[in-house]
């Protein structure tokens, strides 16, 4: 049985862990909004290697990998760092995490021309749920979207090859950017706008 001191005691080092753990989170969101990505990824790294707990990892995972994605576009690394949260005993953090840890991996694929991973990424997703499922669909749409694009893309080319420098073939260029541009697509945006100059 619990003495009132020792439940005090319990209750007194969970807030100082909640303490350290919103002053660890906002010395984050402060390092990042003023660019300082190496360092975020730093203090994080350290914060899962003196972790042990599987929920916290995933959140620390979650956000190096968006660092890694999002900030410094080191989509190889993001990969990785998702990879860090598909190892982890799934039973042991949200469904739902486990579940964008697989999406945001594929996205990864997508930025670095790897559509063939990424659709094996979002069909890991599918195999995991019925079809009822809001991840199956997603997963779906996901694979269905890249093979359309990927479809519009040579057919695109296709038009540029047989018809250089003339109006059709630039309207074939802009509407190939357009694939690159949106996430829902090929997900390229460094493409697009290659193409848009």
């Amino acid at each position: 049985m619990c003495t009132p001191r020792t439940r005090q005691l319990v209750i007194s080092l969970f807030l100082l862990a909640q303490l350290i753990f919103n002053a660890e989170s906002l010395d984050l969101n402060n390092l990042i909004q003023s660019g300082n990505y190496s360092q975020a990824i730093d203090n994080l790294q350290k914060l899962a290697h003196n972790s042990n707990n599987e929920e916290k990892l995933s959140s620390i995972y979650h956000q190096l990998g968006e660092i890694y994605y999002q900030y410094t576009h080191n989509y190889s690394k993001a990969i990785i760092t998702y990879d860090q949260i598909l190892r982890l005993n799934p039973t042991k953090f949200p469904t739902e995490d486990l579940y964008l840890a697989i999406l945001k991996k594929g996205d990864a694929y997508c930025r670095i021309n790897l559509y063939d991973k990424a659709i094996e990424s979002y069909q890991y997703l599918v195999s995991l749920n019925d079809q009822t499922h809001f991840a199956y669909k997603t997963g779906c749409q996901k694979i269905n979207n890249i093979q359309n694009a990927i479809k519009k893309l040579n057919q695109l080319q296709i038009i540029i090859a047989n018809y250089p420098n003339t109006s059709i073939a630039i309207e074939a260029k802009f509407q190939i950017s357009e694939l690159y541009r949106q996430q829902s697509q090929l997900n390229q945006p460094h493409k697009a706008i290659e193409l848009y100059e």
